[in-house]
């Protein structure tokens, strides 16, 4: 299935990578007792998700630390037929994966008798199609910014166009961190992102 979603990518050639990345991971703990820990990251969508317990009975065997993920952004509608919040039938799928996901997360132990951190892997809603909880959580703001290739500061990772419509935060060249943090536009949206229109639909909120 990874080889169907990211074109050209070599499977077998990326869990060998990921083997001697973590071989020499431990080896580094065991000198010098700090301790890297190992994600694998996803999206989840309806070509890929039936996969999801067996991903993590593959991070168990490989001594992976944590799978996490986020339910697919369909920002446009080519891909809106591939996120597990598409249908209520979808949506019930989804809610079955993530149960066969916690029995694996008991089931498959790392080799050192630990459980494989889930993350983000929850449950979903009826109507969480149209808008998410809103006791949900931003994972972001006051605890990550994101910087763009071009030195343009973002209070968060939404799409592109969508993310410009919670306005403008500086450029790294010339505003500092405390600056984006310390602006009205930046405390305006930690106060009301929860009233705005792209925050009431996103993916990336989550329970406390």
């Amino acid at each position: 299935t990874s080889q169907k979603v990211m074109l050209k990518i070599n499977f077998e050639e990326a869990v060998a990578n990921v083997k001697e990345f973590i071989r020499i991971r431990d080896e580094h703990f065991a000198k010098t007792g700090y301790y890297c820990r190992v994600t694998f990251q996803l999206t989840f969508m309806q070509n890929n998700m039936h996969e999801l317990a067996d991903i993590v009975k593959l991070a168990s065997q490989l001594g992976v630390d944590r799978v996490k993920g986020h339910q697919l952004w369909a920002h446009f509608d080519e891909i809106k037929h591939l996120s597990m919040k598409a249908t209520p039938k979808s949506i019930l799928q989804w809610n079955e994966y993530v149960k066969q996901t916690k029995e694996a997360q008991e089931k498959f132990r790392k080799p050192n008798g630990e459980k494989v951190i889930l993350e983000n892997i929850i449950p979903l809603q009826k109507n969480e199609n149209k808008e998410i909880p809103e006791s949900y959580e931003c994972p972001f703001l006051e605890k990550e910014l994101w910087v763009s290739a071009t030195g343009n500061i973002s209070p968060c990772c939404a799409p592109d166009e969508m993310r410009k419509t919670l306005g403008y935060f500086g450029n790294i060249e010339n505003t500092s961190i405390e600056e984006v943090l310390q602006s009205d536009n930046y405390q305006n949206l930690v106060k009301n992102y929860k009233t705005i229109d792209l925050c009431k639909t996103c993916n990336m909120r989550k329970p406390n």
